[in-house]
């Protein structure tokens, strides 16, 4: 979640520990207990969400990383072999072409580095047989065409934000829209909107003072 909704859930949590603290002043009020059950279940929903959604994001990135590793380290071998047969035909476009390094590749940018990996594959084609004989096989060469393969695919998949796909149910309160806010909600349905009382006053204390860090 981006920094607003966090500072919101944080929020509601207060609201919540406060009510809790002082649930023997509204535990016999019909309408109420219902409603802040509903409330806390809302502010669950919204943390299991966003611990889900960074989980995948995590996933995400570390498939996307993979595959450059495996890209990194193919396209390095395959330049290192071309570069010898650059140097046995005197060969200065391509020498230039495959002067890299790990770290080279590595501070290379993702466009640079696929491109860069597709030149390279092209160069092995009318070469196969020479490379043969420098133990880079048909298996490399299709090694080297999976990894650009994976790699272009990982780095080309959306990745939805997490504080987009958050945002619309953190602002579904506990009365049930995501286009109103608690404190707009009807006194009797919505344990946060009453404001009589010390015990919702205190949680509307809580709300106020955190809204007042965020703004």
């Amino acid at each position: 979640m981006e920094l607003k909704q966090t500072n919101r859930v944080r929020m509601f949590t207060a609201v919540i520990a406060v009510l809790e603290q002082f649930q023997s002043v509204w535990s016999t009020m019909a309408p109420f207990a219902p409603a802040f059950q509903r409330f806390k279940d809302k502010v669950q929903a919204v943390n299991d969400a966003a611990q889900k959604q960074g989980t995948a994001t995590a996933g995400a990135s570390l498939d996307r990383e993979n595959a450059r590793d495996a890209l990194e380290d193919v396209l390095f071998l395959i330049c290192q072999a071309l570069k010898v047969l650059a140097h046995q035909a005197n060969d200065n476009e391509l020498r230039t072409l495959t002067d890299v390094s790990s770290s080279s590749l590595h501070v290379m940018n993702d466009v640079e580095l696929e491109n860069l990996a597709n030149t390279i594959k092209a160069q092995t084609v009318p070469r196969a047989a020479e490379l043969a004989t420098l133990q880079v096989s048909a298996g490399n060469l299709a090694e080297l065409a999976t990894a650009i393969d994976d790699f272009h695919e990982v780095k080309s998949a959306p990745r939805a934000a997490t504080a987009n796909r958050v945002g619309p149910k953190a602002r579904e309160f506990c009365c049930g829209t995501s286009s109103r806010r608690c404190n707009d909600a009807t006194p009797a349905a919505c344990p946060v909107a009453n404001t009589s009382g010390s015990t919702v006053g205190a949680g509307t204390r809580a709300r106020r003072a955190s809204n007042a860090t965020t703004s």
